[in-house]
């Protein structure tokens, strides 16, 4: 691991908190409210802001180790592509396994679930594409 590397981990996963909340805190809440079937004890009353901030943050490494590992030149593009793959990849089969096993969310919050994450994880492909670019 070098400097470029946790730099961008971590700065990746921190704007990840932040674009999280934007997305799923903010724009898609009352969708999301009335895509999900309520069961007693489902959703926390208080959620726990710690757990949240390391899960970006593991992501923000994640998608960072993964396009890092690749070969040849690194671009805020080539990011922004990798991570949108990535995210749509991870959350269509995770939906498909929320979809097969539990009756929590409606198919339809289902596909703008997966989109979402295309777009977030998109977003965060190119931060770290941003700080692990190379010189053409």
């Amino acid at each position: 691991m070098n400097k470029k590397f946790i730099l961008s981990g971590f700065v990746t996963g921190i704007v990840a908190f932040f674009l999280g909340w934007l997305i799923w805190g903010i724009i898609l809440m009352d969708f999301s409210t009335a895509n999900t079937t309520e069961y007693p004890g489902l959703v926390k009353d208080n959620m726990s802001f710690p757990a949240i901030l390391l899960n970006n943050l593991l992501w923000g490494f994640t998608i960072t180790w993964i396009y890092g590992s690749f070969r040849g030149d690194k671009s805020v593009k080539g990011g922004a592509i990798t991570g949108m793959i990535l995210g749509l990849l991870v959350s269509a089969g995770l939906n498909l396994s929320y979809f097969a096993f539990w009756n929590i969310y409606t198919p339809l919050f289902q596909i703008v679930d997966v989109v979402a994450n295309g777009i977030f994880s998109g977003v965060l492909g190119g931060v770290a594409g941003y700080f692990l670019r190379t010189k053409s």
